[in-house]
């Protein structure tokens, strides 16, 4: 199984599933409403097909909800003093989970730390990451747009074990040790997949790599360095309902109404991170004719112009959506009238204008 866009869509639908599903008395943990809109946006950019490939923004999320492309079904001794395996079986897929019989789960206040490899290959950055309190999915990505995926989850939180929903189709696993500690490890249709846990986190690695690369890049997982660079992010970053164009200003977004453009700063600096290589993020805001707010986002990854544009809020869209899509480059430029447009240029050439604004 390839790490490419069909296996995105199939992993984000997974997810999405997994959200919706009633949570047991048991489960002590909650998915946040952010967490939730970050998987539905996932679902949302894989409705609508384009020519241009679809942001994985938070696609790290898939691994555990679609990771395994292989059976775990007889790794009974992995984590048996801690937790047992509880295997519902489907016709396509099985959904896993893990019950505690013994030790002590962690207390409810208890905080993931982050932990990420020490060693990637040469040409892979960070471009994506959902990180809180007990789950860190992160994707890192070459020019080429190969993807190393990296999963840390929490074992057990008062009682609660994360699950996943997996193919079970054709894949055997290897037990071996990692750095001490139990693991697995499993080649299937040209990808790899490593799996080990410690007494407080379950860890999961998906490359295309091979099998050796795979192996060197788990072995070096460790605390992430206090001073690590992350993915950009927005502040708010999910808006609310009353969300106002007075506020956007004064988050710094790039406000565009009537043709005047406000916080043109943020956008001159988006532009120059852009031209120099530099992760960076923008937001755009402009309002319908009835007033309504078009929240638009500029993500540049290291690699590609990543758009998401959310038109939820407008009470007249023929098709209220989040939908996102991804761009080689980003321009400025006179279109006349002596006026601005914000322009988006494909791989294959075409154009989307975003926006116009007066020079003055």
């Amino acid at each position: 199984m390839r790490l490419d866009d069909d296996f995105f869509t199939r992993a984000v639908k997974q997810a999405a599933q997994q959200i919706d599903r009633p949570t047991e008395p048991t489960q002590e943990h909650l998915f946040s409403d952010h967490f939730k809109q970050e998987m539905q946006q996932l679902l949302h950019s894989q409705r609508k097909k384009s020519r241009h490939r679809p942001l994985y923004r938070a696609a790290a999320v898939v691994a555990i909800f679609l990771g395994l492309s292989a059976s775990i079904l007889s790794v009974d001794a992995w984590r048996e003093q801690l937790f047992r395996m509880v295997v519902e079986r489907h016709e396509e897929y099985s959904d896993i989970s893990y019950e505690s019989v013994g030790g002590k789960p962690l207390p409810e206040s208890f905080r993931l730390t982050e932990y990420r490899p020490a060693y990637l290959p040469e040409g892979y950055l960070l471009t994506n990451q959902m990180l809180d309190d007990c789950i860190n999915w992160s994707v890192y990505t070459n020019a080429q747009g190969l993807r190393i995926l990296f999963d840390q989850s929490l074992n057990a939180r008062e009682g609660f074990a994360m699950g996943s929903s997996i193919n079970t189709e054709g894949a055997q696993l290897e037990e071996f040790e990692l750095n001490g500690l139990p693991a697995y490890q499993m080649s299937n249709k040209g990808s790899q997949f490593i799996l080990w846990n410690d007494e407080i986190y379950n860890y999961m690695l998906i490359t295309d790599l091979p099998m050796s690369e795979a192996l060197k890049i788990a072995q070096s997982v460790a605390i992430c360095p206090a001073d690590a660079p992350h993915p950009p992010q927005l502040t708010p970053k999910q808006l609310p309902g009353d969300y106002t164009l007075a506020q956007a200003q004064k988050d710094g977004a790039l406000v565009v109404e009537n043709s005047l453009a406000k916080n043109t700063e943020a956008l001159t600096q988006f532009l120059s991170q852009v031209q120099a290589g530099e992760q960076a993020i923008l937001r755009l805001i402009t309002p319908t004719r009835e007033g309504d707010l078009i929240n638009i986002e500029l993500y540049f990854d290291g690699w590609q112009i990543n758009c998401t544009i959310d038109n939820t809020q407008d009470r007249f869209a023929q098709e209220p959506q989040i939908e996102t899509r991804s761009y080689e480059a980003v321009q400025l430029r006179a279109s006349g009238n002596d006026e601005q447009e914000l322009a988006l240029i494909g791989k294959d050439g075409a154009q989307q204008i975003l926006c116009r604004f007066s020079q003055t």
